[in-house]
């Protein structure tokens, strides 16, 4: 059902005209909508040494963001986002012959407090539109909130411990959870298998 589902949207929006033009411009502001989204939800895409795909989200400004885009434009954007994420993960495992499809991601806490409850309701389309493309390509290794622990991550954490569970990735559970890399060690090491550590956010142990 899921690879029907996929396949049918990557069809039905054109995947291959989109990986085309993601693979020869790389960077968010240049998608439809990427620069309104970029100043107001800033986030960025990496491949590692590591071989994971990271996603991190910071500084985010939701009331700005409501104003700037409609469900429309943040839904075609999440198109362009999870094309690039599978064609970033498809030369990852090309490169390395080993098809593993580990996507992270990692997330300042001030994401999951700010956001606003009519934005998730508001762009679930596009929420919903993202999982269908990724949910047969990519596999999730893990979901990490750095920083704080305010109450609406706390909510998105359990949802997402509950979800993994009814899904049957049990060993996700304990991947989805609050990290303070700045306190303890062991929690900045693991990070720094995806990042190095020079350009990782300090409140994500890092150094700038």
């Amino acid at each position: 059902k899921k690879c029907r589902a996929s396949f049918a949207l990557s069809k039905r929006i054109g995947y291959d005209r989109i990986a085309k033009f993601v693979r020869e411009n790389p960077r968010p502001e240049k998608w439809p909508h990427g620069d309104v989204v970029q100043r107001h939800l800033p986030r960025y895409f990496t491949r590692t040494d590591a071989g994971l795909v990271v996603v991190g989200l910071v500084d985010t400004d939701y009331d700005a963001a409501c104003k700037s885009l409609s469900p429309a434009d943040f839904r075609e954007f999440c198109w362009y986002a999870a094309v690039f994420l599978i064609e970033l993960l498809v030369e990852r495992d090309e490169a390395s012959g080993d098809i593993d499809a580990g996507l992270y991601h990692i997330m300042d806490t001030q994401f999951t407090n700010g956001v606003p409850l009519r934005w998730l309701l508001r762009m679930y389309p596009a929420f919903y539109d993202g999982g269908t493309l990724l949910g047969i390509n990519a596999y999730v290794r893990g979901w990490y909130f750095c920083g704080a622990r305010p109450v609406r991550a706390h909510i998105i954490i359990m949802y997402q411990r509950v979800r993994a569970y009814f899904l049957g990735r049990s060993e996700l559970m304990k991947l989805i959870c609050f990290i303070q890399p700045q306190r303890d060690p062991k929690q900045a090491a693991s990070l720094q298998r995806l990042f190095e550590p020079k350009p990782l956010p300090v409140n994500f142990g890092g150094f700038s």
